[in-house]
């Protein structure tokens, strides 16, 4: 052992040493971390073949080709400096050794001739050791290009394997039917009930089989006032089937598990109606009413004779009523926005209540600071059905009786539906118009149509009824 390190340090074979010396001092950093590894690797891609590093700064020179000849643009700088001084060392100390005479005898010009084989040899067998070293190092690292376009795909890939939430999708879809919902209240409580329908987690978790199981929760889930009705969870399964076709359109989804998922129960289309004897009997006393200054029954006046939604009655502004013409802000959809002209004896009603008041406040309920609930509307419309000693009725009974009176006088399906805010009469016929107004307004529209002039039979089926709620184009 003193033999070969008296040769490792002799002036002969110093160089090798010290080459091989720097390199294990590297390797020794970089295990215990002070050196990056990567930088190796940089060094190496730097010398290589694509004329960047030493073979840019000497293109035709020595230390080029030596780059090029050790694979050095696909093997880093650091592992074929390794082997070279692996071989380099070894083959100082032997040709010394043997060939340059004995121990304090050398020849130190000799050895410095022996450097130059030595060097080539080394060479020689680093390119043979490094060769198959190339395919490993080509997959580990490869070009920069190359590096930077495998990042990006790998970031997108990433992106795309995040899972999406239920209740985060949900909340980017509020975004969107806000731009077709014009109520700030209808948006949330749809998003409200979607979340109840379906739990949070990752949407394409949820397969056909699971959306059948939040459909059945939900029909079993109790209502305000005893088991769910029908019309309402068969509305919140149509709402899941438009949220995950919007999902799908976005490529948040691929298929649409509650497509195939069937309705429970028969859903009950529209409001009951009150009789014709107990609708006068509400007519004549909600006039009565009004004119002693009761808003809730001037309220719902309104409602009886333009056919609005309890919502649109209570967002109407003073400012909106120009005698008998009234503009109605709607607040379901672009349709809903409409100007309707409001039977005489109401609209005297609407517009001495309105006197002296600014034209930007609400007409009801404006003792509160934001506009009050349908509720509003409902509690004084049951005060009134107990006080005449009538069946209960909700106020968009009174919105259906408006459509089937109408109907039922001759007035056309496309103007009712306008009137009530519907882009189509199919809304009107399903959920307000009963079956049988809609039977004799089609015959009588046949009669009208034969002996009026255009709109004449409109007016003067709505005058029988009291009032005109046809839609107006023109302002």
């Amino acid at each position: 052992m003193p033999a070969i390190l008296q040769e490792a340090f002799s002036i002969h074979n110093f160089p090798a040493t010290v080459f091989l010396g720097i390199i294990l001092g590297y390797w020794v950093l970089a295990i215990i971390g002070m050196v990056d590894l990567e930088v190796g690797a940089d060094v190496g891609a730097d010398v290589g073949g694509d004329g960047h590093g030493l073979a840019e700064a000497a293109e035709a020179g020595f230390w080029a080709r030596c780059g090029r000849f050790l694979h050095l643009g696909q093997v880093p700088l650091i592992v074929g400096l390794s082997f070279l001084a692996l071989f380099l060392w070894p083959l100082s100390i032997l040709g010394n050794y043997y060939l340059n005479g004995s121990p304090g005898d050398r020849s130190a010009g000799f050895a410095l001739a022996l450097l130059v084989p030595n060097v080539f040899v080394s060479l020689l067998l680093t390119r043979v050791a490094i060769t198959p070293l190339k395919r490993l190092f080509a997959v580990l690292h490869g070009t920069k290009t190359e590096a930077e376009k495998l990042k990006g795909q790998l970031e997108q890939e990433l992106a795309q394997a995040s899972p999406v939430r239920v209740h985060e999708a949900l909340d980017q879809y509020a975004e969107y039917k806000a731009t077709a919902i014009r109520s700030q209240r209808a948006v949330a409580d749809l998003i409200m009930a979607l979340k109840l329908l379906v739990p949070d987690g990752p949407v394409m978790g949820v397969s056909k089989a699971k959306a059948e199981e939040y459909y059945l929760a939900e029909t079993r889930r109790p209502g305000k006032s005893g088991p769910r009705a029908a019309a309402t969870h068969q509305q919140r399964l149509r709402a899941a089937k438009a949220f995950w076709a919007w999902l799908i359109r976005r490529e948040m989804a691929l298929t649409n598990p509650w497509e195939s998922v069937e309705t429970i129960g028969k859903a009950n289309a529209g409001k009951k109606q009150p009789r014709e004897g107990d609708a006068r009997l509400l007519d004549q006393h909600l006039f009565e009413s009004a004119a002693a200054g009761d808003e809730g029954a001037l309220a719902l006046l309104v409602q009886l004779y333009l056919g609005l939604r309890p919502s649109e009655v209570l967002g109407l502004t003073v400012g909106g009523v120009e005698g008998a013409v009234v503009y109605v802000n709607g607040t379901k959809n672009r349709n809903a926005v409409r100007k309707l002209e409001l039977y005489a004896p109401v609209a005297e009603l609407l517009v001495a209540f309105c006197k002296g008041r600014p034209k930007s406040g609400r007409i009801f309920a404006r003792e509160r600071p934001t506009q009050p609930t349908a509720g509003w509307m409902y509690k004084r419309l049951r005060t009134f059905c107990k006080r005449l000693q009538i069946p209960q009725i909700c106020p968009h009974a009174l919105r259906g009786l408006h459509s089937s009176l109408a109907l039922a006088a001759g007035a056309t399906s496309q103007h009712v539906a306008a009137a009530l805010g519907h882009a189509s009469f199919s809304t009107t016929s399903r959920h307000y118009a009963t079956r049988e107004s809609i039977e004799i307004g089609r015959a009588r529209n046949f009669v009208s149509a034969m002996t009026s002039e255009p709109g004449e039979a409109l007016r003067d089926a709505l005058a029988q009824h009291g009032g005109n709620t046809t839609k107006q184009s023109e302002k």
